[in-house]
This record gives C-alpha cells, structure tokens and sequence, in this order.
C-alpha cells in the first residue's frame, strides 16, 4: 500500500501557502492556470496521490484543492469528477461483529478516516463534544470499546490478552471503513490501545496521537503507583464505584478534570455509566498500567506516532510516561489545551490544535 510521505504532502501544501499569499501559482509549471496537461499540476499530482488513498477521485488532472481538508473542482474537468469513496456525508451509526464482541461505531463528516479511542470510560460519547470541531476536517469515527456501552460482549474473553484485543478491534474497524491507513487518536487507555495498533498493524496507521498513555511501568516510581491502582481496587470492592472514582481523580488527575469525571459521572450518567466504571474497575484499572510497550517496534515507526498531553497536566501522573517515551523514541510532546481530559473541558480549543497537530495527513 503506497502512502505519501509527509513531506511529499507538505511539498504540495507549502506551494499552496505560496499560492495564497501571492506568489506562483503551483500550476504555472509553463501551463496556464487551469489548462491541465500531462502531469503539469502540482494540485493533480496530489489528487492523484490522495485518489491511491481512496480520499479524492484518481484522476490527476480533475481537482485542485482549495484549502486544508476542503476541495474546489477544476470547471474544465468538473464532469470527470465522482463522489470519494472515504467521503460519507452525514452521520453513520452501526454494529461489526469482530470475535467475541458487537462493536457499536458512529461516523460522521468526510475527509481522511480518524479513529478515536475512548479511555476509562470506553464509550464513543466521551468525544462527541469533539465532533462538530473535526468532522469538517475528517471522517471521524466513535465507537464503544467491547465491554463498554453498546458493545456487547459475545462469547468467551481472553482477558490475558486484552489490550491486543482491543488493538485488534481497531485494526478491524479500520478495514470495515476503508482499503486506506487511518489516523488513530486515543487518550488514557485508548492511547495505549493506540499505540498497540500500530505496533501490530502498522500498515493499516497513517498517525497515531498517543494523549496520556498510562503506560506507568515506564516510570521509575512505576511499583509505588501500581499500589496506588491496587489500592483503589480495594476501595472499589468494599465501598463501590463513587469512592473508588473519587480516589482515583483525586490521586491522579488536577482539580479541572476531578470536576469534570465528577460531573459526568453526576449530570450525564445513562444506564451504561455504572457498569462501564464497573467494567473498568474489574479489567483495566489495575492491567492496563501493567502493559510493557514494545519499544523496539514503536521505535520503527516513530515518525508515526504524535505524543501529546495536556498543556495543565505537566505535573501529573498521566503525562508523566510521555516524558518517558519521548526520550525514548526521540520524539517531543505535543501539549494540548486542558489537562488529562482536555477534549471534555475545552473542545473547541482541543480541536483545533490536534487538526493543526495532524495538518500534513488532512492535506
């Protein structure tokens, strides 16, 4: 599968930026604007490229593209031009059945595929705050990870392999969607859900953006906060779910986004809220922080993997492991607005800064 590089991609938006501002036109290659001949326009070779990724029609004289993640049909060829096979307008609700499970999964706008992974609440409407600032740019996918919500389980669960499974979920739901790589966003567990994609699958990822992966084994402290975990297992089995939720937040997370997990958990509980924080609590509190990243894997596809946190979370135990990571894999961190669950506490400002943080792949 031939995926532009991203510097190929930023060679066409750079001439677009010249374009705009006044300079040579990227047609102008000895041909007037508009008069396409055999490979003279910089805007046709991208479209055609974008047309291998099932994003834009492949004909590499029929578009030019206007501006970011939008697109003006040239006249001359405009009868030429068909509707992108990754371009689904509107709102799309579904199941897949994947082995062991329902996955329950939205899509909604049109433009190259992104996924995002839930985190400790494994459900797809964690991010719909997102949405009316992404689906402009993207074809943005939710879904319910297996356990959670609308995503039944079926059948028996390998539990010692959970966090492949989850990765294997993804991976399925991208080949459902498309025949092209897809972004793939996730916060908190999604993020190491993430980045156990593209260890596996890294054909089928074009970007991961890991947002707060909790991979605490990374840290030099790692057996005091995995006590920590225990210990608000025990609280969770004498005293329930709430205290459990509050130790966590208190322990974890700043004073923002301990309001904001309050919150949801008062104002927008449903009947899935419980057992996912209880679903949570039996299978990933304690396991998922235990997961040994495979750095020698993630390390052949660094140049793949965005690290982000939160721009008020430096201090915190969620972005601690980036910090890790990132000397690791020789990669910095991108900080984006809020904290922990910065896209619940400012999801327009969070929105526009992961589309400027993902530019050179929605070209």
């Amino acid at each position: 599968m031939s995926v532009p590089s991203k510097a190929q991609r930023r060679k066409a938006y750079d001439a677009f930026q010249e374009q705009e501002a006044g300079t040579p036109s990227p047609h102008s290659s000895g041909v007037p604007d508009h008069h396409h001949g055999q490979c003279s326009c910089l805007w046709g070779r991208a479209s055609l490229e974008r047309g291998r990724w099932g994003l834009l029609p492949a004909q590499s004289d029929s578009v030019c593209l206007d501006r970011i993640g939008h697109w003006s049909f040239c006249p001359v060829q405009i009868q030429a031009c068909v509707r992108p096979r990754a371009q689904k307008e509107g709102k799309q609700m579904s199941l897949l059945t994947v082995p062991g499970a329902q996955l329950r999964y939205e899509v909604s706008g049109s433009g190259p595929l992104l996924i995002l992974i839930p985190g400790a609440s494994g459900t797809g409407e964690s991010f719909r705050p997102l949405l009316p600032h992404l689906t402009f740019h993207s074809q943005v996918v939710i879904y319910d990870r297996r356990g959670f919500s609308r995503s039944k389980l079926d059948g028996p669960q390998d539990d010692t392999h959970r966090l492949a499974t989850d990765a294997d979920d993804v991976r399925r739901l991208i080949e459902h969607l498309t025949d092209q790589p897809a972004i793939v966003f996730g916060n908190s567990s999604g993020a190491l859900v993430a980045l156990e994609v593209i260890t596996r699958f890294p054909e089928r990822v074009m970007t991961v953006v890991a947002h707060e992966a909790p991979a605490v084994k990374l840290l030099p402290n790692a057996a005091h906060w995995l006590a920590f975990f225990d210990g608000i297992y025990e609280t969770y089995c004498k005293e329930g779910v709430p205290k459990a939720m509050h130790q966590f937040a208190s322990g974890t997370v700043g004073s923002l986004d301990h309001q904001v997990i309050e919150r949801a958990m008062r104002e927008y509980a449903d009947e899935y809220t419980l057992s996912n924080a209880t679903y949570w609590m039996e299978h990933e509190l304690r396991q998922y922080p235990r997961v040994e990243l495979d750095l020698v894997a993630l390390a052949s596809c660094a140049e793949r993997i965005v690290l982000a946190g939160g721009r008020d979370s430096h201090d915190q135990l969620p972005y601690q492991p980036n910090k890790v990571l990132a000397r690791q894999l020789g990669l910095d961190i991108v900080n984006l607005p809020g904290g922990h669950l910065g896209f619940l506490s400012s999801p327009p400002e969070f929105a526009k800064e992961l589309l400027n943080t993902l530019k050179d792949d929605l070209i």
